[in-house]
């Protein structure tokens, strides 16, 4: 499969969604995204995982930009145990403070610019 992109009204739980060479792009606005098992862009693609208007991201699950760029943006927090693989990892909370960060991910810069990373847990 190619692009996924996907604009969910309300909460959004993603169990698995692969790609085998394209984009993974999901956004949930007005309500928590969260990555349930798998989230992975197949090639050098990047996956994006956004909320909007209200709602945070929670990783509890893996998600991979293998040669590409993981980038996560949240109009609340971004928390979660999950695991994040790729070449370049960002991501910003709309708040512009660590302490809507998880101190996982807080560890792994994700609250400031792009940082190379091999593997980061998050």
């Amino acid at each position: 499969i190619g692009t996924i992109t996907v604009d969910n009204t309300g909460a959004a739980v993603f169990t698995t969604v692969t790609t085998a060479d394209g984009l993974v792009d999901l956004a949930a606005s007005g309500g928590n995204l969260t990555v349930g098992s798998a989230v992975e862009a197949g090639g050098t693609a990047n996956v994006t995982l956004t909320t909007t208007t209200s709602g945070d991201v929670i990783l509890t699950g893996t998600t991979t930009a293998a040669g590409d760029t993981a980038t996560i943006n949240s109009i609340g927090a971004i928390n979660g145990t999950g695991l994040v693989t790729a070449a370049t990892i960002s991501g910003d909370t709309m708040a512009r403070s660590t302490r809507n960060i998880s101190p996982l991910i807080r560890r792994c810069d994700l609250s400031t610019t792009s940082k190379p990373a091999a593997t980061r847990r998050s």
